[in-house]
């Protein structure tokens, strides 16, 4: 097992790579994330010249993709920052200065400076030392739009979506799961039957849908009825003092909408899964045999029944872990996606790449745990 486990992570390494490559050189040909600072007349050409320089988005492509892969700390960069004081031909702050020439001038607070005299303007030489480490080091670089480590602004919303989905997948595992038997046992039943429906029609509706008519029959028409009715924004209410009930009230319909469609889908493959299983011989053995019925069904029926829901939730919970974009975006809830969305719009390339990585990190060891529990559930399934 264990040389199994260490296959497959390193097959992964190539298949991460493959990702970074091709998100971060899709997210640099998107567009400039410094566009907007020349429409701010505040900022000078210098300004935009030194922020271009400190993201390195001058820099070729592939010069980019290695600054940000191993750093960039081992070379410093020339600018040449145009002087806004005028000068007079053949001259810079006084100074006189040939075509092409670089002269050494002192200023008035006794600092010295290197000046360039090119195409009849005056630059300032300076030298820009880098200082992004690369992600290999552990440095994700900053982000353009918040001006901070990703790392810390990943941080500060991925307690938020972890608690949103964690708790979104309990829902998920014990409704689907509960559903799925009962109408496994109750074939064809009434309730089998109102179930199955129920479960078609979420299943058919997009989750933005579902969100909406949540806030309008939730929120909307039980504050119209004078019921108590629940809240469609943000995590906690204004001015008050973040306590636990208020936050779960806030994570009611959130949470809701992530989990419906996922139970009706799910309950779906385990009633299919378990009307396989307690029709098989060994379960009409075990019948044989004088054992209860509770016990074949939760340990005898079960275990088989969630083979097949075992990959499906493999691959889902990596994405539901991740943000569930859409919901957080409906009801504001400051998590992963909201992130994701608001860096996308902005193209704030460091905190989009870093996110896609920690997705393609989580399917990768997620569907490796999948595996891992094929053998726990199945004894026939070996990997030595």
């Amino acid at each position: 097992m264990g040389q199994y486990i260490l296959r497959r992570l390193l097959q992964a390494i190539p298949l991460l790579i493959i990702i970074t490559v091709i998100v971060f050189f899709l997210m640099k040909t998107a567009g400039d994330p410094l566009a907007e600072l020349a429409l701010d007349p505040r900022i000078t050409e210098s300004d935009r010249i030194l922020a271009r320089a400190e993201y390195g988005l001058d820099d070729p492509l592939p010069t980019q993709f290695l600054n940000w892969l191993v750093g960039d700390d081992w070379r410093s960069r020339e600018l040449q920052l145009p002087i806004q004081q005028e000068s007079t031909e053949g001259t810079c702050l006084g100074t006189p200065i040939n075509e092409g020439e670089r002269v050494t001038i002192t200023l008035d607070n006794g600092t010295e400076q290197e000046t360039l005299l090119q195409n009849g303007r005056c630059y300032r030489v300076v030298y820009l030392q880098g200082t992004a480490r690369g992600i290999l080091r552990g440095d994700f670089g900053d982000s353009i739009a918040r001006g901070r480590p990703v790392l810390e602004v990943i941080g500060a919303v991925l307690p938020n979506t972890l608690l949103l989905g964690i708790t979104s997948y309990l829902v998920i595992i014990t409704f689907a799961f509960s559903l799925g038997i009962f109408q496994a046992l109750r074939q064809y039943s009434f309730f089998d039957n109102l179930i199955t429906t129920f479960s078609f029609i979420l299943v058919s509706m997009p989750i933005f849908l579902v969100a909406l008519l949540s806030v309008y029959i939730f929120a909307v028409q039980f504050r119209k009825w004078g019921l108590p009715y629940l809240p469609v924004q943000g995590m906690y209410s204004v001015n008050t003092d973040g306590s636990v009930g208020d936050l779960a009230r806030h994570m009611i319909l959130p949470v809701f909408c992530i989990a419906a469609i996922s139970v009706a889908g799910y309950s779906r493959f385990v009633r299919a899964s378990m009307l396989e299983v307690i029709n098989s011989d060994y379960v009409r053995t075990a019948r044989a045999k004088g054992l209860g019925e509770r016990r074949i069904t939760y340990v005898h029926a079960l275990k088989n029944a969630s083979l097949p829901l075992v990959t499906l939730m493999g691959l889902d919970i990596p994405f539901i872990l991740t943000g569930a974009i859409v919901t957080e975006r409906i009801f504001s809830w400051p998590g992963m996606g909201t992130l994701f969305l608001e860096s996308l719009n902005r193209l704030d390339y460091a905190v989009v790449i870093t996110f896609v990585l920690m997705l393609a990190i989580a399917v990768v060891l997620f569907q490796l745990i999948t595996d891992i529990l094929y053998a726990v559930l199945d004894p026939r399934v070996r990997y030595s």
